[in-house]
């Protein structure tokens, strides 16, 4: 396909590169909110303070947590290349902030210029009621189908 690199060419194994895909993660000065309008490669990315260093980095991928390390000469908004939804939360420096949406599916966070650690966390918590729920379900309907089939042993 046209723009893409081969990296495997085995058939029926066919492994393509995108080179102009953006980054899983990017700091840039504005929340992008419109996908068709913002286009690819039309961010205004943030410079970092130190240049030897990225403006964003990923200091730790865990499921269900992302920690980032960034520093920007100016305000900016980390962009996450992963499906917003409400009940990821996020904390700047340890102080917890809004999750915003970016090109209407991503999720991203507000950074102030400077050095800055940010958390983002999937909270399970709302999740638990619904499984005790669950559970407490298959438990009484176990507990009546043993019921009933020892009643069909034992006769009428």
């Amino acid at each position: 396909p046209a723009g893409l690199a081969p990296e495997i060419s085995a058939y029926p194994l066919f492994v393509y590169q995108n080179p102009d895909a953006r980054p899983y993660f990017r700091l840039v000065s504005t929340l992008p909110r419109d996908p068709v309008a913002s286009g690819l490669g039309r961010d205004d990315p943030v410079a970092p303070l130190d240049k030897t260093r990225p403006a964003a980095a990923l200091a730790r991928f865990e499921y269900g947590r992302l920690d980032f390390e960034c520093q920007g000469d100016r305000d900016g908004v980390l962009v996450v290349a992963d499906a917003w939804h409400p009940f990821w939360k996020a904390y700047v420096d340890g102080r917890e902030t809004e999750v915003l949406k970016a090109d209407e599916v991503f999720k991203a966070v507000a950074v102030p210029a400077g050095r800055h650690a940010v958390e983002m966390i999937f909270d399970t918590s709302p999740y638990w009621p619904g499984v005790y729920v669950s559970i407490a379900a298959w438990l009484v309907f176990g507990l009546a189908w043993l019921r009933l089939s020892r009643k069909k042993r034992s006769g009428p």
